[in-house]
């Protein structure tokens, strides 16, 4: 009788354990973050200036190590256009490249008194900067492909070569943006002389 009692409290204790051990294993919480969904930020400010503002595509399951950041810089002559004219290229990226964010960009555009260069190759650095700071809180990786349109393409070609110092910079998509002012296409063209003074700030070189 003994003996009984010795094994009846051996294999209850034995089945308590078992179960306490199942029942501690179900109870373990998966704290893997869940993926983050996409997002949007239209107008975003990076001056004072109406104009510095740009759109912002974060996509679905972004991350800090992963999520790299394609620009986009509208033409217009430098005095005109706006990033609206780049939201197809918007759509046909999400499609084609849907782990890139993206971000469609704003510039101050030059007139009498407000010279093109350096202010929007400084525009486009400033974008850069802002993102790169914005790294944690975004999930976005701070290296960048510039697809610029015309005169935009002129201004991401200019950033890369002459002030993209840390090589945060790994592309330039060039959209029948200019490349040569001494090629006979501008250089013998009068009126492309007298603009030229007009967007250049001759003090700041």
């Amino acid at each position: 009788m003994k003996n009984f009692l010795q094994k009846l409290i051996f294999v209850t204790s034995l089945v308590f354990f078992t179960v306490s051990c199942n029942s501690d294993s179900n109870d373990v919480v998966d704290d893997t973050p869940a993926p983050l969904e996409a997002a949007v930020f239209l107008n975003v400010s990076y001056g004072t200036n109406a104009q510095q503002i740009y759109d912002i595509y974060l996509p679905e399951g972004r991350t800090k190590e992963n999520t790299k950041v394609i620009v986009l810089i509208h033409g217009g002559g430098w005095t005109a256009g706006d990033k609206a004219n780049m939201n197809n290229f918007v759509v046909y990226l999400q499609e084609n490249f849907p782990d890139y964010a993206i971000v469609n960009t704003n510039y101050v555009l030059a007139e009498i008194g407000i010279p093109a260069f350096p202010n929007q190759f400084l525009d486009l650095e400033s974008v850069l900067f802002q993102i790169k700071s914005q790294e944690e809180e975004l999930q976005i990786k701070a290296e960048f492909g510039l697809i610029g349109s015309s005169a935009g393409a002129h201004i991401a070609l200019m950033y890369d070569y002459s002030y993209d110092v840390t090589n945060q910079v790994k592309f330039v998509a060039d959209i029948v943006g200019p490349t040569d002012f001494l090629d006979p296409f501008y250089a013998d063209d009068p009126n492309f002389a007298v603009a030229l003074q007009a967007l250049v700030d001759e003090g700041a070189y």
